[in-house]
This record gives C-alpha cells, sequence and structure tokens, in this order.
C-alpha cells in the first residue's frame, strides 16, 4: 500500500517464489482492504491500520495459512468477511485465518501488547518431511522449504549414523 513517502511492494501477479494461486489473489486482497479505506502502517509516524499479511504453505498437505495483522480493532475491517472472501478463493485449501491486534510502535508480526485469535480453521499448518510430522504456527520457527529441509535431515541421520557406527566398534 502506497503511503505518503514509503511504499511497501505491490505484487500483481505470481513472482513465482511463493504460491501462484495466493500471489495471483493479492489485487483482490488489495481491493477488499482499499475498501474499508482504513489506511496502512506508517512506521515512521506509528499509525494506520493495515500492517502485516503473512503466509504460511503446507507443502505436503498443499494448504495456507493466513494471518492479518492490524493496529487495532475497527469495525470498517470485518475480519469474518475477510476469512470468508479467502475461504471462497482457496477453499479446503485454506487451513485457517488468524487475526493479530498488534498495538506495538515497532515492525514485528507479533506483538507484545496485543493478541492473536483464530478466525477461521486452524491455527496451525501440517509438513511432513520424511516421517516426521510437524505442526506449525505463525511463530514457529520452521524452515520454508521442505525438500531442503529433507535433504539436511538426511544429511544429519547419514552422519550422526556413521559417527555411531564407529564409536561402538570403539567400545567392543
Amino acid at each position: 500500500f502506497p503511503s505518503h513517502d514509503r511504499c511497501v511492494e505491490n505484487l500483481q501477479k505470481d513472482s513465482g517464489l511463493f504460491d501462484a494461486e495466493f500471489e495471483n489473489l493479492l489485487p483482490m486482497i488489495r481491493k477488499f482492504c482499499e475498501a474499508t479505506l482504513l489506511p496502512a502502517w506508517h512506521p515512521p509516524q506509528r499509525r494506520g491500520f493495515f500492517r502485516f499479511l503473512t503466509v504460511r504453505k503446507s507443502f505436503s498437505e498443499d494448504q495456507i495459512l493466513v494471518n492479518i495483522v492490524t493496529a487495532h480493532e475497527d469495525r470498517k475491517f470485518d475480519v469474518n468477511e475477510f476469512a470468508s472472501t479467502l475461504l471462497q478463493a482457496l477453499g479446503k485449501r485454506l487451513a485457517g485465518v488468524i487475526h493479530t491486534i498488534n498495538g506495538d510502535t515497532g515492525d514485528r508480526v507479533m506483538p507484545l501488547e496485543g493478541e492473536s485469535k483464530s478466525v477461521y480453521g486452524q491455527s496451525f499448518i501440517t509438513e511432513k518431511i520424511l516421517d516426521l510430522e510437524f505442526r506449525i504456527g505463525m511463530t514457529s520457527f520452521f524452515q520454508t522449504n521442505p525438500a531442503s529441509a529433507a535433504r539436511l535431515y538426511k544429511c544429519v541421520m547419514n552422519y550422526t549414523e556413521n559417527i555411531c557406527d564407529n564409536s561402538y566398534r570403539d567400545w567392543e
């Protein structure tokens, strides 16, 4: 959202970096937010309403988790209508929608002052890597590329297997 002397990246189509279907919804999401007439957050002035839109994707389940972060609550923004709009566009791919109210003056997604509440569905996605299953929430620290994580886990398992095998031989 442009604002005075600052401009936020405005994707008009799929960037090829995340999820084509979701990225192609960004113009619709932008129009939804603009229709409220509520301003984007202006960090230097520490005012505005819309702060962040954070999205997580489960590659194994092909689901999307969305967190809309605002500075406060406002009747002009109907978060349930926002969730319904996303559900209509994404269907079963939408794992959940979270609304975070961030009253902090700093630029963080998760607030020190404020709260997060689940508006629709789950507050996490599930990702499967090798034989492991992970529940990933918005604040989870997790590798964003599960294929890379699987390769890394395999390397670590092979490395530790070799070390363990060799150390057991030393005990015999």
